[in-house]
């Protein structure tokens, strides 16, 4: 009998999968070994825009193509995993809606900047980052577009960087006053970031759980993504700010 699966995250939808993940092994026996992308982590500042590596593939999908023995797949974005079953490396047919991440202003902790919406992105005084790969990437469009703020706004944009974290150490280091992000990065450090809502209507992206089509032990991945389908994951998703699907909520 299989004992252990083995799983891919992007490193910020990691923590309430791996605990998941361990209400799963009291359960079931079953071990979920979880690895998390970490290709663009020491080089975190993107100085020209970072385009696909040579596959093709957007940056975490690159990493997630080079890995073997990997049953599941934990994306940040839907666009990511659209792309994965295209190029065959994801299972259309075994795909689970984990939750969603809502974009919001993320600040240093108490808001120095006083920072309210998305007008004072437009201040003279005021420096943003954004990701420019993965799971953010073009995230800020969709924000700043509906208002059409955009050509005001990204005069703003100082820093551009490659991934999650690096954009979350951008604000809590203080190298710019607001990062665009979800809502969720705030456990990704707590006490060294806050969240500002954006009003108006929400900006979420998915976050999925798959099958690789490539999987050693199959059923016993499927086993875990009925378990994430049941909700043997929401109190963590909810604890690290995600929204629950409908059905689940």
């Amino acid at each position: 009998m299989v004992r252990r699966i083995r799983g891919f995250s992007a490193r910020a939808c990691a923590s309430p999968i791996r605990d998941a993940g361990a209400r799963f092994r009291d359960e079931t026996g079953i071990s979920l070994d979880l690895q998390v992308c970490s290709r663009h982590c020491h080089e975190p500042v993107a100085s020209h825009a970072t385009v696909a590596d040579v596959t093709g593939l957007p940056h975490f999908l690159a990493e997630v193509a080079e890995l073997d023995g990997l049953d599941l797949v934990v994306a940040g974005a839907g666009y990511l995993t659209d792309d994965a079953e295209i190029a065959g490396i994801l299972d259309p047919a075994h795909r689970v809606c984990v939750g969603y991440r809502r974009l919001a202003l993320l600040v240093r902790p108490g808001n120095p900047k006083g920072i309210a919406g998305l007008a004072d992105l437009e201040r003279p005084d005021i420096s943003i980052s954004i990701s420019v790969i993965d799971c953010l990437k073009g995230a800020h469009e969709d924000l700043f577009g509906p208002t059409h703020r955009s050509e005001r706004i990204r005069p703003r944009i100082g820093l551009r960087v490659n991934g999650c974290v690096a954009l979350v150490e951008s604000v809590a280091e203080g190298k710019v006053d607001v990062g665009i992000g979800w809502s969720a990065f705030v456990h990704l450090a707590p006490g060294r970031i806050e969240c500002i809502p954006v009003l108006g209507p929400p900006v979420e992206r998915e976050t999925t759980i798959s099958l690789r089509r490539s999987a050693r032990a199959p059923e016993a991945a499927v086993r875990f993504l009925d378990f994430i389908r049941c909700g043997g994951a929401d109190p963590f998703l909810v604890r690290d700010g995600w929204i629950l699907p409908e059905a689940r909520a």
